[in-house]
């Protein structure tokens, strides 16, 4: 099942239509212990699916957002850094989430995109064991990682929420697709591109630490809740990696997962900043 929700509410993927679901236009939030729901609710009408759709959040209030650091390792060797022999993580507010067509703010000199497979947690849980972990996920959506590296540069947990938690600096979607959508869950493909280039390129069987291990290693530091948002780490091609140069007004960052409609963003000034 795939989900996207516009302005009129949430809707399937049906083909190149979007099936509009007979419920009220809200986020995910009320049904992520129940996808069942959504896979059986009637639909009131199809209108066409395009990007050109004005999407709105899948989620009302995500619970937070648990950003997994150094999980390629092209990305590892182009910043320089050791590859890790623990999972890597910290935590973004909520209130960075937004939605693809929004425009982003630069809210500093070297705000950098970071293209990643999202996880949307739809079952919590504490110390879940591999196996069981592909339980636990709702769906998985296109993510952007936005980070100022700047600010990012001091290295401290309490930086790099920071860097990563600005506004908007967390799109997701526009669509979420339920696992049962992937055959091969260690092949799902990952892209970026900027104004066209594309910068990255992945797959979920290059990450150092697995998607159903991620879920694992985070659940035995911290129990996991419907709502958590998992940036599952980004592949090589980042601006901080020195080959590229950082986001500036008018850039449009496309990211896509698997044959999952693109997330969408442009980035402009701020004034004053």
């Amino acid at each position: 099942m795939r989900l996207l929700r516009t302005r009129k509410g949430l809707a399937r993927q049906d083909g190149e239509q979007l099936a509009m679901l007979a419920i009220e236009n809200t986020g995910l939030d009320a049904y992520l212990g129940s996808p069942d729901v959504l896979a059986s609710t009637e639909t009131v009408e199809q209108i066409p699916s395009s990007e050109d759709q004005a999407w709105q959040p899948l989620l009302d209030r995500p619970n937070r957002f648990i950003i997994i650091g150094l999980n390629y390792h092209a990305h590892c060797a182009e910043i320089g850094a050791d590859v890790p022999e623990r999972l890597i993580f910290a935590i973004a507010p909520a209130t960075a989430i937004t939605h693809s067509g929004a425009d982003i703010d630069i809210v500093s000199d070297q705000v950098d995109y970071e293209g990643e497979i999202g996880l949307v947690i739809g079952q919590g849980g504490k110390d879940i064991e591999v196996a069981d972990a592909w339980q636990h996920i709702f769906g998985i959506t296109p993510l952007n990682d936005v980070s100022a590296r700047d600010i990012q540069a001091a290295r401290t947990r309490e930086a790099v929420g920071q860097a990563k938690g600005f506004p908007g600096f967390k799109p997701i979607g526009p669509c979420l697709a339920t696992p049962d959508e992937f055959a091969d869950k260690d092949a799902i493909t990952l892209f970026t591109s900027v104004n066209g280039e594309q910068r990255q390129t992945g797959h979920s069987g290059d990450m150092i630490f697995g998607i159903a291990e991620i879920v694992s290693l985070i659940s035995q530091q911290t129990e996991l809740k419907p709502g958590d948002v998992i940036c599952t780490g980004t592949p090589g091609g980042v601006a901080h990696g020195g080959a590229h140069p950082y986001l500036k007004p008018g850039d449009e960052v496309r990211i896509t997962v698997g044959d999952l409609p693109p997330l969408v963003n442009r980035f402009r000034e701020v004034e004053n900043r």
